[in-house]
């Protein structure tokens, strides 16, 4: 689910920046080359300053094109920093968090669970990742959970929805808040589950 941080590559435009550059410098020293080999001595000397031009332009362009490829190669080295800071301070907020917290895919299998899903199943991550979602409900309310979650496909989301959950023989009443995290990624869901404490005397 929290997939690492691309490491950061160098774009491919600049690289070919810097490669025209060099292509464009070596095209224009052998082509002056060629010249000189047809001119005169004074006409050669005339067209010094043109070569020492051409080669100063070329050169300049091709420090422009790496310096840009440089501050571009510190910016993602500072991005993917940041990055991997901001997703070990959501998994410790995820780790930590005092209610119960899945992630699922679309079809219900379980992707990502926290310590408080662990105490409220009564049961180890192990026996919880890759398994059906279904799998800690009640048996005898697993049919209409079923069909709240087929609505789920249309709605997205769910407020309040009360589940009975099977922790280990032991039914225990929750109330499951659900959001879909993003369509574009396979419409993943994330539940937090509060237990329902009993009514005070």
């Amino acid at each position: 689910m929290y997939d690492e941080l691309p490491t950061p590559r160098p774009a491919a435009g600049f690289h070919q920046a810097i490669g025209t550059q060099r292509s464009l410098l070596a095209r224009r020293a052998y082509h002056l080359a060629g010249e000189f080999g047809t001119r005169t001595e004074p006409e050669q000397l005339q067209a010094v300053p043109q070569l020492s031009g051409l080669v100063a332009a070329s050169l300049e362009q091709l420090h422009v094109a790496e310096e840009e490829l440089r501050v571009q190669n510190e910016e993602l080295v500072h991005a993917r920093a940041a990055g991997d800071l901001n997703l070990r301070h959501f998994r410790m907020l995820f780790e930590l968090a005092p209610v119960a917290l899945i992630v699922s895919d679309s079809y219900g299998m379980v992707i990502e669970v926290n310590r408080a899903t662990e105490e409220l199943t009564g049961r180890e991550r192990g026996r919880l990742l890759r398994k059906p979602l279904v799998g800690v409900i009640a048996a005898d309310q697993r049919r209409a959970f079923r069909d709240g979650f087929s609505r789920l496909h249309v709605t997205g989301a769910a407020d309040d929805w009360q589940l009975l959950i099977d922790q280990l023989g032991v039914p225990v009443e929750v109330t499951a808040v659900v959001r879909r995290i993003d369509p574009a990624l396979g419409g993943a869901l994330y539940w937090a589950l509060t237990r329902v404490r009993p009514a005070a005397d």
